[in-house]
């Protein structure tokens, strides 16, 4: 369903959350997949809810309907249509990471890759091949800077284990794609020159 071009992409994201088709599920309703074919093939993607996430407005009134229904002010069936009334807001893209090598074609298709938003033929080509983890704290630091600066000494939060921290650690660990030639280098890139 997420390719097909002329699916649109609340009907994408509706899908998945109906059909429990995510890994993980967040507060906002946003969802990871994680999928892998085997030790050199896989895809992390992030579906963001198309009404709340990128809105703390939208967040707060789901919280407040949610508390609602807890409280039994509401029913499950009115909370439901509430929310499916909120306005469209699309404020942050779907992103999806690839590691593909099998796909590899010098300049026209990146063994790993970004792709941002849903055209399928938008491949951000990365040097670095990134893991669930490394995916999933990217996506927590550019999304949910809130959450994030709570956990990380780097915005003054007094903690112990310090999340920018570990994404730095993460990061360490992420292997170099292997197939990226010296041209691809020369041309833009997410990571770092292998040579």
């Amino acid at each position: 369903m997420a390719l097909d071009s002329d699916m649109t992409y609340d009907a994408i994201y509706r899908t998945g959350l109906s059909r429990s088709h995510y890994n993980i599920l967040l507060f906002d309703y946003a969802y990871f997949q994680f999928s892998r074919d085997n030790d050199v093939t896989w895809r992390l993607a992030f579906f963001p809810n198309p009404w709340v996430s990128g809105s703390p407005n939208a967040v707060e009134r789901v919280r407040q309907w949610e508390a609602q229904e807890e409280d039994g002010l509401i029913d499950h069936e009115e909370a439901s249509n509430l929310i499916a009334e909120m306005p469209y807001i699309g404020a942050v893209p779907c992103i999806r990471f690839e590691s593909a090598p099998a796909q590899y074609r010098e300049m026209a298709h990146p063994s790993a890759h970004f792709h941002i938003g849903r055209h399928d033929q938008n491949r951000w080509p990365s040097t670095i091949l990134l893991g669930p983890k490394a995916f999933a704290m990217i996506i927590a630091k550019m999304y949910y800077p809130d959450f994030w600066a709570r956990k990380s000494r780097f915005h003054n939060a007094e903690v112990e284990a310090c999340c920018d921290q570990t994404l730095l650690t993460a990061m360490g660990e992420a292997r170099f794609v292997h197939d990226f030639s010296v041209v691809e280098q020369q041309s833009f890139h997410f990571g770092k020159n292998l040579r």
